[in-house]
């Protein structure tokens, strides 16, 4: 059995949580505060997945492992021009956009901690929006970023509503296309329901 360590509140867990869903595996889920994550997970943060004895960490690495550990290869694309604008669409979104918001979300919640440089939050989200409109386009006439449904629609949708959650608005293509996805069987109502 697969254990899930997640916190307590919505976090790039949940984005493992819908794949476990979607491929069916069983698993179960450990929530957790990051004060009491380090008893489970030496790295101190979430995702981290348990299997077979073994602690995976990295939520895009969990997704790939995972569907690897199924017959579903139609989660990950493998025809040339596909596999392209999968990873492209990954990791622009990886370095471009989320990393920002990690940035924003730190300066944001962790002001009692730690003295953010003046202005890092505000200079954070302007990157958040300037640098998330290109990917609006890359939706596929399928309705998904690639011709099927794939883990870079789990993983733009975690990042374009923790976007949302920060005073993005996004355009309504993109907003439907988050309600479609959110009419999956496997989609998680933790990503909507955990504050």
């Amino acid at each position: 059995m697969l254990t899930l360590y997640a916190y307590t509140f919505r976090s790039r867990a949940e984005r493992i949580l819908w794949l476990l869903n979607e491929l069916g595996l069983e698993h179960q889920v450990i929530r957790t505060t990051p004060r009491e994550i380090k008893k489970f997970n030496p790295l101190g943060k979430v995702p981290a997945i348990e299997h077979n004895g073994v602690l995976y960490t990295e939520s895009l690495a969990i997704m790939e492992y995972l569907v690897s550990l199924t017959s579903r290869a139609d989660l990950i694309p493998f025809d040339g021009k596909e596999i392209y604008e999968f990873r492209n669409f990954i990791y622009y979104l990886l370095s471009e956009v989320e990393s920002y918001l990690w940035v924003a979300q730190q300066a944001s919640s962790l002001k009692a901690f730690y003295t953010w440089p003046e202005g890092t939050y505000a200079e954070s989200i302007l990157r958040v929006t300037n640098n998330i409109k290109p990917l609006y386009s890359q939706l596929s006439s399928s309705g998904y970023i690639c011709s099927c449904f794939t883990i870079a629609d789990i993983y733009a949708y975690h990042v374009f509503t923790w976007a949302q959650s920060h005073g993005l608005m996004l355009p309504e293509s993109v907003l439907e296309y988050l309600k479609n996805l959110e009419k999956r069987s496997s989609f998680p109502t933790e990503m909507k329901s955990l504050a």
